[in-house]
């Protein structure tokens, strides 16, 4: 992990809406990979937006972040805050997003 990300903020310090723009960009790449192998196109970028330092991130350290702060990904993330919190927390996004939030993503999907 990049020594600049640890002084971002944890999970438990971000808000609920960046929290669910992790939680979706995680679940993304559980589904898709990062779709640069299979012709398809690449997972979005996360997109923080409440806390500026989060906000400021490149995709690519953004991307780290959302990992870490998720303990490595979406099944990890189902498992730390249960399946139907991640699940309701890339709704969120998605509808912050302007996004139909669609059927709720599974960890085992």
């Amino acid at each position: 992990m990049d020594s600049d990300l640890k002084a971002l903020p944890s999970w438990f310090q971000m808000s609920e809406g960046d929290r669910a723009q992790a939680a979706r960009h995680v679940y993304e790449l559980h589904q898709h990979g990062t779709g640069q192998h299979h012709g398809e196109p690449p997972v979005p970028d996360v997109r923080y937006r409440d806390d500026p330092a989060l906000a400021a991130l490149d995709a690519g350290s953004a991307s780290r972040h959302a990992m870490h702060v998720t303990d490595g990904g979406w099944e990890e993330l189902c498992w730390r805050e249960t399946e139907e919190e991640a699940a309701r927390l890339c709704m969120l996004a998605q509808a912050a997003d302007g996004l139909s939030p669609g059927a709720p993503p599974s960890a085992l999907g």
